[in-house]
């Protein structure tokens, strides 16, 4: 696909015509918010993701298990997952803390492993937890267009002669 798109009109040449992808296109795909804030450079990189990975969403793991670059195993991820489902289900009694973790897991999946999705195919980046701190402020964030504007940034870097 990326062979196919022209880095000056950020348009796919097929064989039917042209395509694009638009914000509304994510917008109908995803079910992503497409019209709220939108922020960009508020992270601060050099977070201590293993702890906040144990206080946001009560997964323990090594040291050793986080990379340099913030990445997760995501088979561990969602083994963590299926274990805190199959230990406490989620019912009406559950603490509002215990949903709220579990919460931020499966958006965390979603995002490394699905709207932001990498080359390494078997590893997912916490960053996107930073984002899932608050989760009612969660909501407030353009969603969709950061999406939008990963895919593009993707799409230049692959579509770049290597040099």
């Amino acid at each position: 696909m990326a062979e196919r798109r022209r880095p000056e009109t950020y348009n796919f040449h097929l064989s039917f015509g042209e395509v694009s992808i638009t914000l509304q296109d994510v917008e109908v795909l995803f079910g992503l918010c497409t019209d709220a804030v939108v922020y960009a450079n508020v992270m601060d990189h050099n977070l201590d993701w293993r702890t906040m990975l144990r206080d946001f969403t009560g997964m323990e793991v090594e040291p050793v298990a986080i990379n340099g670059h913030c990445r997760i195993s995501i088979s561990m991820v969602v083994n963590c997952l299926r274990q805190q489902l199959l230990l406490h289900p989620i019912t009406v009694e559950m603490l509002e803390d215990s949903v709220q973790s579990i919460a931020r897991l499966y958006m965390l999946l979603l995002m490394g492993g699905t709207f932001f999705t990498n080359t390494s195919t078997s590893l997912l980046s916490l960053q996107y937890l930073y984002f899932l701190r608050d989760l009612d402020r969660t909501g407030d964030y353009s969603w969709g267009s950061a999406v939008l504007a990963y895919l593009y940034r993707s799409l230049c870097r692959v579509s770049m002669p290597a040099s």
